[in-house]
C-alpha cells in the first residue's frame, strides 16, 4: 500500500508517480504488480479487521514507506523500501519485515548494526520522464521550485528566496495566497511534463524535511533534476552519492540565497555526462532488478551505484504489491 490516496480531481502525490514507475519497471522484468493505496486498506480494529487482513493471494507486499505505517496481510511476507521519514518507522514494522531496503547509507548502517536485515537502495529516477532532451524554450525559468506547501514542515528556503527577490518560479498546492503572482506558477505540473520544466530551468531548488536531511535520505527530486541535466541546489547532508557531489550546489542554514546566486552566476556547464550516469545507473529499472534479486532470489548481477545486495534467496511469488 502506498502512503498516499489515489489520484483524484487532477491531484496526485509524488509517491504515486514513484510507485507507478517502479511498478512498470518490475513488470518489464517479469514481476507482476498491483498498487494499493493507504485509503484502501481495511481498518485493523476488532476481529473483523484481523480476518480481513488474511490474504489467500500468492505474492509479497512491498511497502513503499513514507508517512503512513502498514498493516500486514497475513501470511504474505512484508518487504519495506524506506524512502523517507525513518523517524516514523515503528519497532513493530521493523520486526515484521522480512527485509528493509533503505534509501540512506547512514540509517541503513544503523539498522544493520542492530542486526536488522537491511540493505542500501537509494532513490532513483524515471528516464522516460527526465532527460536533457526534454528542454523547451517556452518552459524556461531562472530558478524553479516544484513542491506543495507543507504545514508540518515549512519550506523556509522558498520564503528566503522570495524575500531576496530572486527570480524564482514556484509550483505546488498551498502557495497561491502566499506568493506574488509573478512567482506563483500554478498548483500542478502533470508528471509527464515535469521533465520538460526541470530540463528547461537554469537552477532547480530542492529541500528536505529535517528528518530526511539529518538521517541522510536524499529525495528523488535530486535524481530527477540531475537526470534532466540541470543544476541542483539542495541542503548539505549525508547521503549524497559521491558521483553527484561535483554537480550539486549545497547550502547550509542561512546560505541558500548566496548559494543560488552562485549557481546562477556559474558559467554554462555541459551536464550531459552526469545526466547519462543518473539515467543509466539510478533508474527504476536498475532498482527493480535489485528488488527482484533480493525478494525472489533471481540473480541479475550487481550494481556499484546506489545499492548493496546479498544472495539470500526467497521462494518466487506471483505478485509484488505497493505498500504504505
Amino acid at each position: 500500500m502506498l502512503p498516499c490516496p489515489p489520484p483524484e480531481g487532477g491531484r496526485a502525490w509524488g509517491d504515486y508517480y514513484f510507485a507507478q514507475s517502479l511498478s512498470e519497471a518490475l513488470n518489464r522484468i517479469g514481476v507482476s504488480t498491483s498498487l494499493q493505496f493507504v485509503t484502501e486498506r481495511e481498518p485493523a480494529s476488532g476481529i473483523k479487521g484481523w480476518i480481513k487482513r488474511i490474504s489467500f493471494e500468492p505474492g509479497v507486499d512491498l511497502v513503499i514507506r513514507g508517512k503512513a505505517p502498514f498493516k500486514r496481510h497475513w501470511p504474505r511476507p512484508i518487504f519495506i523500501w524506506l524512502i523517507s521519514q525513518a523517524d516514523k518507522l515503528t519497532e513493530k514494522e521493523i520486526s515484521r519485515a522480512r527485509h528493509i531496503f533503505v534509501a540512506s547509507p547512514t540509517y541503513c548502517a544503523e539498522l544493520q548494526a542492530r542486526g536488522v536485515s537491511a540493505s542500501l537502495l537509494l532513490q532513483c529516477t524515471d528516464p522516460t520522464v527526465f532527460s536533457p532532451d526534454k528542454r523547451r524554450a517556452e518552459l524556461a525559468s531562472d530558478i524553479l521550485f516544484v513542491g506543495n506547501r507543507r504545514k508540518y514542515a515549512e519550506r523556509n528556503v522558498v520564503r528566503e528566496l522570495v524575500e531576496a527577490e530572486l527570480p524564482i518560479q514556484v509550483w505546488g498546492r498551498g502557495w497561491s495566497d502566499l506568493l506574488p503572482a509573478a512567482v506563483f506558477g500554478g498548483e500542478h505540473i502533470p508528471n509527464h511534463l515535469l521533465g520538460g520544466y526541470y530540463a528547461s530551468a537554469n537552477v532547480v531548488l530542492n529541500d528536505h524535511t529535517d528528518s530526511m536531511r539529518k538521517m541522510g535520505f536524499l529525495s528523488n527530486r535530486a535524481y530527477d533534476v540531475l537526470a534532466s541535466g540541470t543544476s541542483l541546489v539542495t541542503e548539505r547532508m549525508d547521503g549524497v552519492p559521491a558521483e553527484f557531489r561535483d554537480h550539486i550546489y549545497l547550502y547550509d542554514e542561512g546560505t541558500a540565497v548566496d548559494t543560488v546566486k552562485r549557481a546562477l552566476r556559474a558559467p554554462h556547464r555541459d551536464r550531459s555526462d552526469i545526466a547519462a550516469l543518473v539515467r543509466e545507473h539510478h533508474s527504476f529499472d536498475v532498482r527493480a532488478r535489485v528488488l527482484r534479486e533480493k525478494i525472489f532470489g533471481a540473480s541479475v548481477g550487481s550494481s556499484k551505484f546506489g545499492a548493496s545486495t546479498n544472495t539470500q534467496s526467497n521462494t518466487a511469488k506471483q505478485a509484488v504489491r505497493g505498500g504504505e
